[in-house]
């Protein structure tokens, strides 16, 4: 049981903090409170918040609750979390959603997924004194992703001069207006070139404020970028109408999450360096896609022989003719030319395939209907299931059928000494790269027998 207690001076609970994909059964010190926390989760349900994903395809499920929420008594409520993390605000209350693997695995797991270079000085709980540590980190890895892949954005802006040198071409009505009884002067018009664009508008807007609120450190790998906007004469007046007018082309493209990212750092901010939540602010970040991410880019590193194709790249695929029911498997595995196996990345507490669906572990009935639908329609002998709850491996044969599920994964979970920074975070890891080797040897086994 989780006892919330953290008030204010006027008793009003402050904050909750809860772990994902998680049963929290809570007491509150008094009924008022009680109430203010279901209705703070009726109001998150509500609320149209911000969702960040980490690739285009990635969407909120509309079936899936951020937190869902059962009335046992007036002191006592069970709160039920999903696979999103992240935090609402809203008055008094504040929400926050961490991983339930610790925060050394959740660093080490953003980095691997997202691409990300932390800095000891940035991460741990100890240096999150604000809820915004993800979105601020997220924001950083997502413009030096656009500055590795694009060059600054840059636009032309007409100008209309009267010089004394002529440039462009000659404005006529205005040359005659001006400059008259004057030889000496032009009054031209021409384009030049600007950085003052909304994107790097934007870009410095975000960054003030994140500066502002206590992130130096994390921002330490973009500062000089950031010095060369101002240099280049860059302002931070950016009205939210205009981002959401920016045209996106193969030049500026990779501009569009670090863009996205800014929006939402500067629609929230407040007057005292501090986000504006008296209408209720949140973002939530799905684990289950950074599990997915994780996953991609440690099969397609290691795995030898085979090839790995991300499911939200490959041409879409349907169960019917007509385009009807689009099947779309988080992996796909080729050995050559030859389909292997189909994968599917599940981020629950799945650790085997069960006698049936009520057993400890098992997996769902719905979950296993959808990979038989894949194993039918691409015809793969092998469909494999990836879980965080699992090191071992399982593997059946459908019956009647010349092919087998299986399930596989990496264990996540640590014991509470783990998670309570009781263990160094290097030793943490070492762990978990043991756990990575067992389970690219185990998947390159099962893989080598189709």
């Amino acid at each position: 049981m989780i006892k919330i207690d953290n008030t204010n001076k006027q008793g009003e609970i402050k904050s909750i903090k809860l772990d994902d994909c998680t049963e929290h059964k809570c007491f509150f010190n008094t009924q008022a409170n009680t109430s203010l926390t279901m209705k703070a989760i009726k109001e998150l349900k509500d609320n149209k918040l911000d969702f960040i994903n980490i690739s285009t395809n990635a969407y909120k499920k509309d079936d899936v609750n951020i937190i869902d929420c059962d009335y046992i008594d007036e002191n006592n409520i069970i709160l039920k979390t999903s696979y999103y993390v992240g935090f609402y605000s809203k008055g008094t209350i504040n929400i926050t959603i961490s991983p339930r693997f610790g925060d050394a695995i959740r660093d080490y797991l953003y980095s691997y997924a997202l691409g990300l270079y932390l800095p000891k000085s940035v991460t741990g709980s100890a240096s999150c004194k604000h809820n915004y540590w993800l979105l601020c980190m997220l924001w950083v890895g997502s413009l030096e992703y656009a500055l590795n892949k694009s060059n600054i954005p840059k636009n032309y802006e007409r100008i209309k001069k009267n010089q004394k040198y002529f440039k462009g071409s000659l404005d006529i009505s205005n040359h005659i207006k001006h400059n008259l009884v004057n030889a000496n002067r032009f009054y031209c018009s021409y384009s030049k070139q600007t950085y003052n664009t909304p994107i790097n508008r934007a870009i410095l807007k975000a960054y003030d404020h994140l500066l502002k609120i206590g992130f130096s450190n994390m921002l330490n790998s973009v500062s000089s970028h950031i010095q060369m906007l101002r240099d280049f004469g860059v302002g931070d007046d950016v009205r939210l109408d205009e981002l959401k007018s920016i045209h996106y082309t193969p030049l500026n493209k990779a501009y569009q999450k670090v863009v996205s990212l800014s929006e939402l750092i500067i629609k929230n901010q407040g007057s005292k360096s501090s986000f504006d939540n008296s209408n209720g602010f949140g973002y939530f970040l799905d684990l289950s896609e950074v599990w997915e991410g994780y996953l991609y880019k440690l099969m397609s590193k290691n795995l030898q022989g085979f090839k790995v194709v991300n499911g939200n790249f490959a041409s879409k695929n349907y169960l019917f003719d007509g385009n009807l029911r689009e099947l779309r498997p988080d992996f796909f595995i080729y050995k050559d030319s030859k389909l292997v196996a189909v994968l599917d990345a599940k981020y629950k507490d799945y650790s085997s395939l069960g006698k049936t669906s009520c057993d400890a572990g098992a997996i769902s009935r719905e979950d296993l209907y959808q990979m038989s639908a894949y194993m039918y329609r691409f015809n793969a002998p092998l469909g494999i299931f990836l879980s965080p709850n699992t090191d071992g491996v399982t593997m059946e044969q459908v019956a009647g059928k010349d092919s087998n599920m299986a399930i596989l994964g990496i264990n996540l979970s640590q014991d509470e000494n783990d998670k309570d920074n009781k263990k160094e975070k290097a030793d943490i890891i070492e762990r978990l790269k043991e756990k990575e080797k067992k389970f690219i040897n185990n998947l390159q086994n099962i893989l080598n027998q189709f």
